[in-house]
C-alpha cells in the first residue's frame, strides 16, 4: 500500500484521482471475475456465452500446448462488465498537429492515450485538455489487457 502511495506522490504529472479510478476499475475487473468452468456450469449462463467461453478455453489450451505460449493464468476467469466497453480512451494533440500528447506513468512509461473506466471521467479529462488548448478525441475500448501485470479475465 505504501509503495502505491509513493508511486502516486512521486509521479507528479498525474492526479491521485486518475490512479484511484484506475486501481478501483482494475480491482473490480479482478474481484468480480469467476472461474470460466464455474460460469460454464452455471445453469443461468446463456448458451451463446457458454459456447464463447468453451471456445476461449480451446484457444487458450491450443496456444499453451501447441504454440508453447506460457501459461500465465490469464483468460481462466470471466468478468461480466455490464456494459459494452471496458474503457474509454482519451487522445490529444496540440491544435493543427498530428503529434499526440504523451501521458507518462511511473510503471508503464509514456503512451499516447489516457484510459478511464468511466466515460464521464474520460469526457471531463478531455474537456480539461481542450481548455488548455488541445484537440481531443474520446473513444470506447472493447478489449483490454494489463500486458502481464495481472491474470486478465475474459470480459463480456
Amino acid at each position: 500500500m505504501l509503495w502505491c502511495l509513493a508511486v502516486v506522490c512521486l509521479s507528479g504529472c498525474q492526479s491521485v484521482a486518475y490512479y484511484t479510478q484506475a486501481a478501483v476499475g482494475q480491482s473490480a475487473l479482478l474481484w468480480q471475475s469467476r472461474p470460466i468452468d464455474e460460469v460454464i456450469r452455471d445453469p443461468k449462463t446463456s448458451d451463446p456465452l457458454r459456447d464463447r467461453l468453451r471456445f476461449v478455453e480451446s484457444v487458450r489450451d491450443y496456444a499453451e500446448s501447441e504454440l508453447f505460449l506460457p501459461a500465465t493464468g490469464s483468460y481462466r476467469r470471466f468478468t461480466d462488465i455490464g456494459r459494452d466497453f471496458v474503457l474509454w480512451s482519451v487522445v490529444a494533440a496540440e491544435e493543427f498537429s498530428t503529434e499526440p500528447k504523451l501521458f507518462c506513468h511511473p510503471i508503464t512509461g509514456c503512451v499516447a492515450y489516457q484510459g478511464y473506466f468511466d466515460r464521464v471521467d474520460a469526457l471531463a479529462f478531455a474537456e480539461g485538455l481542450e481548455s488548455a488548448g488541445f484537440e481531443t478525441a474520446v473513444g470506447p475500448v472493447a478489449a483490454y489487457s494489463t500486458l502481464g501485470w495481472f491474470a486478465d479475465p475474459v470480459l463480456s
